[in-house]
């Protein structure tokens, strides 16, 4: 009962959000009479999302492989389609979070070990989107010199990168007197599988490398509407608007972050000198990718034949 008035609550503040941008929307795109972008457009954008979402299937690909569990591309990317459609539908906080750890367990893999390998893809990601949003906030806003500030992003976002990993390893001598505590021994854990992930350099080089670039492939999304729209604006900033405003949208304070993710991306690119209109018309688009990609993983949840894991090559 409290997991489904939970629910009925996040579509409800999704509901009220998406509301207010729309109607928004139409106010100012009725004023300045800007047209709809072209299909091939949106065909395009959508294109980078799809990108997207297939980058992210095997950055988990690749982050499970390393713990010695070989997955297949075709797996893998069923996975990703399916789970983000529970991200969406499933009542309650669990998402698709539960449903993959639910379905690693169908394939032998013992579910401590799929809980710390989605941790840390977790944390791999969250890292990737905070360093983008917090570095890009005062570029954003002071509307500085784009390409120094790109070259900072990547110096810095480096940097942390490293430095958070260097954090993790260290955890069992930090948290080693604590370690009956339940949270502290799932950190403990996820130290252990990071140490694990190390045996296997390929793979978790490329996970990090996959949760840089398919960031940048959900900014180009956004870029190419801006730009198809006329809008003349540096990538560095569209990257870290979308950063942000993917961070905020995992707060669980919406129906698979829909309207509060909308709701901040118009806010900062109209920060960075964005009409509303095209800003509320770009996140709409941006919206609607997501959901489109998110639904078919219910028709493969419910019809698709589940694909075998053994196979590493796909």
């Amino acid at each position: 009962m409290r997991k489904t008035l939970f629910f009925l609550l996040k579509l409800s503040l999704s509901a009220i959000l998406m509301g207010v941008i729309i109607d928004q929307g139409l106010e100012s795109l009725d004023e300045s009479q800007q047209s709809f972008p072209a299909w091939s457009v949106i065909v395009t954008a959508f294109g980078f999302s799809m990108l997207t979402e297939t980058l992210a299937s095997q950055r988990t690909r690749f982050i499970v492989q390393a713990i010695r569990y070989p997955l297949s591309l075709r797996f893998s990317v069923w996975l990703q389609c399916v789970c983000l459609f529970f991200n969406i539908g499933l009542p309650g906080a669990m998402g698709g979070d539960a449903i993959r750890i639910l379905e690693l367990r169908k394939k032998n893999i013992p579910v401590q070990e799929s809980i710390t390998a989605l941790l840390l893809d977790r944390a791999l990601g969250f890292s990737v989107l905070l360093f983008f949003s917090a570095l890009g906030g005062s570029a954003i806003l002071a509307a500085g010199d784009a390409s120094n500030w790109f070259q900072w992003v990547l110096i810095l976002g480096g940097l942390g990168l490293l430095g958070s990993l260097a954090v993790l390893f260290l955890l069992p001598k930090l948290l080693h007197s604590w370690q009956h505590w339940r949270p502290v021994r799932l950190l403990l854990d996820m130290s252990a599988t990071a140490y694990r992930m190390l045996k296997h350099p390929f793979q978790a080089s490329f996970a990090i490398l996959l949760a840089l670039v398919l960031q940048v492939s959900q900014a180009c999304a956004v870029y190419w509407l801006l730009i198809s729209q006329g809008q003349e604006i540096a990538f560095p900033i569209v990257l870290a608007a979308t950063a942000m405003a993917v961070l905020i949208g995992t707060l669980p304070i919406s129906l698979g972050g829909f309207g509060v993710r909308e709701g901040v991306l118009v806010t900062i690119l109209g920060l960075a000198g964005v009409p509303e209109g095209i800003a509320v018309m770009t996140a709409l688009l941006f919206g609607s990718f997501i959901l489109l990609l998110a639904l078919p993983g219910g028709l493969l949840w419910l019809f698709g034949q589940r694909p075998s894991q053994h196979n590493s090559q796909g």
